[in-house]
């Protein structure tokens, strides 16, 4: 299957398909990996990019006294995700 073939299967799916699942969707200890956004170029590497698998967790205060929301399971790295960011879940 090429690159073109997939995108033309996925342009014959319903609208449905495409809604995503948002951060706070997921349960607490759910596991997922952002989804990049068209425009979003600071790590995008579209399906052959490496994408880290981080776990939801209740809302912490970091270091600097922002709140931390999720962690990246590769080095435990804590982060903050907006609620309405897609995600895709992981089981």
């Amino acid at each position: 299957m090429t690159g073109e073939d997939l995108k033309r299967g996925w342009m014959e799916q319903p609208p449905e398909s495409f809604e995503p699942m948002t951060f706070g969707e997921l349960d607490g200890d759910d596991m997922f990996f952002p989804m990049h956004i068209p425009g979003d170029k600071s790590a995008d590497g579209g399906f052959r990019g490496l994408h880290f698998i981080f776990t939801k967790m209740e809302p912490l205060s970091g270091d600097m006294g922002q709140e931390v929301n999720c962690v990246r399971l590769s080095g435990g790295t804590v982060t903050s995700m907006p609620n309405d960011a897609p995600v895709i879940q992981v089981t």
